[in-house]
């Protein structure tokens, strides 16, 4: 647990409170794809989102096309290195 010293100032008066809180709720982030190898013949990918404490999400496939969904499939339409 992390104690915060807060002072807050108001025309020329201060005061100060003590309070302690647990900055845990970062974002964790975690995925995998299947299936494990991605071939032209089978160029569709499932990823399966892991993630927690978050609301939204961003994913960029690395051939300039992305998704807001939570656990996106997208297709490869060429070969290379994503």
């Amino acid at each position: 647990m992390s104690f915060f010293n807060v002072t807050t100032l108001v025309f020329n008066c201060s005061s100060s409170l003590s309070t302690s809180f647990v900055p845990s709720n970062r974002p964790y982030v975690d995925f995998y794809h299947e299936p494990e190898k991605i071939t032209i013949l089978d160029p569709e990918v499932s990823f399966v989102n892991l993630s927690s404490n978050g609301n939204n999400v961003s994913w960029s496939f690395g051939d300039n096309q992305i998704s807001n969904e939570w656990e996106p499939i997208h297709t490869y339409d060429s070969l290379g290195w994503f």
